[in-house]
């Protein structure tokens, strides 16, 4: 029995493998001598209501297609909160099935009042369908075969796979002495539940540090592998996301990174990539992620919260945020406290670590020579992209 249960395990690898080696991205290095990889955020949260979607306006719209046509022989993906089957079409969703994808397709309202499934209908979304490979922030990694997309299975059995989220309600239920949490815990409208993460929405702080405190000493115990992450918005709301340690962003752009040098053949050393996000974990990622690449370029887009933390080094505004800048002199993780330097060059800083870390270039489009007033948040990002030589 043991021995068939390896044979299982061997064979489900070996699949795996073959995927990746012919999977979209691979392919574009390994083949297409592409040598710069884009990751991004994407924009837009997930409903905790039937309501309409936003319609984009029309100018951020075509900066995104030309964003697309950018990245056209380069890698491209997506490193979001939200999930995979609100970043594909209809028809890729479709030709996931066979591949081992079981999520539903989302419910979505339109602005109309209508409903559909397939986010290929939306208005103004199509510049974000069917990326390359989907970086999903407590929902796994995808990547782009054919028509279709494969989930990294290895990585999600790293997480704990199917009794992460029962497991987790399990330790929760031991914190609190009532299911008063279920008040806090969100649910979605438009897609399933995520396999690897639960949110909690907080009325007051308190809410928030018993929370924290709880999960710290759980893992302490060594009854979960769940971390939290801190996604409060200042004035706004306290915010709190838990999801295994590895579920991190930073952790599943490593894993990615990581599996595009092995079945490509090409040293992470010879690939430069270039990170774009506007939040705090995103600045995180760019920092903590991807230390034996070439270069790491973080691109910080117009309107950005970030700008003036990275601006300041965090100074008077960490507390204004409730947690110290990434990669600030206060960081929590201390192996990656350090500062953010200007250049010679406006808008341009290069982040060095106290300790020896590799340095990362950041880009806050807004203030650079060539952005231009009222440009959106995409339009700066392709204004940038169009300096560093994409066309």
């Amino acid at each position: 029995m043991v021995g068939r249960e390896a044979l299982v395990v061997a064979d489900t690898l070996t699949e795996l493998r073959e995927r990746f080696l012919n999977s979209v991205a691979v392919l574009k290095i390994k083949e297409g001598g592409a040598r710069r990889v884009l990751i991004s955020d994407k924009d837009g949260s997930i409903q905790k209501y039937p309501k309409p979607v936003a319609e984009p306006l029309e100018r951020e719209v075509q900066a995104g297609y030309r964003l697309r046509k950018q990245m056209g022989a380069h890698p491209f993906l997506e490193c979001s909160a939200q999930t995979l089957d609100l970043s594909v079409d209809s028809a890729a969703y479709w030709a996931s099935r066979p591949l081992g994808f079981r999520r539903a397709q989302p419910t979505i309202v339109m602005p109309d009042g209508s409903v559909v499934r397939d986010p290929g209908l939306v208005p103004g979304w199509g510049y974000h369908l069917n990326p390359d490979g989907f970086l999903g922030y407590g929902t796994g990694n995808y990547y782009r075969l054919g028509d279709g997309y494969f989930a990294d299975t290895e990585y999600e059995a790293l997480l704990g796979g199917n009794l992460w989220r029962p497991s987790m309600f399990k330790v929760l239920d031991e914190i609190y002495t009532s299911d008063a949490y279920h008040s806090a815990l969100r649910r979605h409208h438009d897609v399933e539940e995520h396999a690897f993460r639960l949110e909690f929405d907080h009325t007051d702080r308190a809410e928030v540090d018993f929370l924290r405190l709880h999960i710290d000493r759980a893992r302490l115990l060594g009854k979960t592998n769940a971390v939290w992450v801190d996604e409060s918005r200042p004035g706004k709301s306290y915010t709190t996301y838990v999801v295994p340690e590895y579920a991190q962003k930073a952790h599943a752009v490593e894993r990615f990174g990581n599996a595009l040098s092995y079945y490509s053949g090409v040293p992470s050393s010879e690939l430069e990539y270039i990170y774009i996000g506007d939040q705090g974990h995103d600045v995180d990622t760019a920092i903590k992620a991807l230390q034996g690449a070439k270069e790491v370029t973080l691109i910080v887009p117009a309107d950005s919260p970030m700008v003036a933390r990275i601006e300041t080094n965090g100074e008077g505004t960490d507390e204004q945020w409730g947690y110290p800048l990434p990669g600030g002199p206060n960081d929590y993780d201390k192996d990656y406290r350090g500062f953010y330097g200007p250049t010679d060059e406006a808008g341009i800083y290069i982040w060095h670590g106290l300790q020896p870390r590799r340095t990362r270039r950041v880009i806050l489009a807004e203030q650079t020579s060539w952005f231009e007033p009222g440009m959106s948040c995409t339009e700066s990002v392709v204004a940038t992209l169009d300096h560093l030589g994409f066309r």
